[in-house]
């Protein structure tokens, strides 16, 4: 193969539009965790403030924020080098186009927006719902259907938390990078990308995060339910102690 392309120029770099469709790929990764996050959000708002919330209904609002996400983040790469000529040369396919930098940046931006509006609006929820927990103390449906709201928003506000950590150190980064490009050397410059490259990380923790909240609090009911059986109470003392079993 070498022999018979021996006139052939060696550029020892990865022609744009080559790299398009890996890079279309990567944003839409990268997008899909954010939006998915949100959409996250969006349907514990919807068991939230919603008087009715049943399975059909869950079924579709979930269905539709499930399609929804993945139209965005399919979209997201298109709308980032929709007029690019691509005929310039990259380093690697992970980076941007040379006339994609500015929404390149911008995209960046609103990844770091959208990490804290999810962490805000987790907090948020999970307030919300703590608040309203004992608003119906003796109907055991409504209540028991509040303490798993609660229980899934503030595992949701926990996750958004840590993505929100690795999704700025990224997000953050890289923007300050593009920002200051020109005071730095390709050595340097690429050296940073990938320690900032933080969304290998954040999806390798979030099964294990998940597991580990999952049992944690299955872990802390059952230790609620033992001191529970186990301790001779007053009847004063059995109310306070029913009404902790719910937090």
């Amino acid at each position: 193969m070498a022999f018979f392309r021996l006139n052939d120029p060696c550029i020892p770099l990865h022609v744009e539009s080559d790299c398009v469709l890996f890079l279309q790929v990567l944003v839409a990764g990268i997008s899909g965790m954010i939006y998915g996050q949100t959409g996250l959000l969006v349907e514990r708002a919807c068991a939230t403030f919603m008087k009715e919330y049943g399975r059909m209904k869950s079924l579709l609002i979930g269905s539709l924020i499930c399609l929804m996400v993945l139209v965005l983040s399919g979209s997201t790469g298109r709308i980032i080098v929709w007029d690019d000529t691509l005929k310039n040369y990259l380093l690697s396919c992970n980076s941007f186009p040379r006339q994609s930098q500015e929404r390149s940046a911008t995209f960046f931006s609103i990844c770091t927006f959208l990490s804290l509006f999810n962490l805000l609006i987790s907090v948020f929820m999970w307030k919300y719902n703590q608040k309203f927990e004992y608003s119906t103390p003796f109907v055991v449906g409504p209540r028991f259907r509040k303490r798993e709201v609660l229980d899934s928003t503030s595992t949701i506000c926990f996750l958004a938390f840590i993505q929100f950590i690795f999704m700025f150190i990224y997000s953050f980064g890289i923007f300050m990078l593009k920002t200051f490009r020109e005071n730095f050397t390709y050595e340097q410059y690429y050296f940073w990308v990938v320690w900032l490259y933080t969304i290998p990380f954040t999806a390798a923790l979030f099964p294990v995060l998940l597991v580990y909240r999952i049992r944690s609090s299955h872990f802390s009911r059952v230790m609620i339910i033992k001191k529970f059986t186990n301790t001779k109470q007053t009847q004063e003392d059995h109310i306070k102690q029913m009404k902790k079993v719910w937090d």
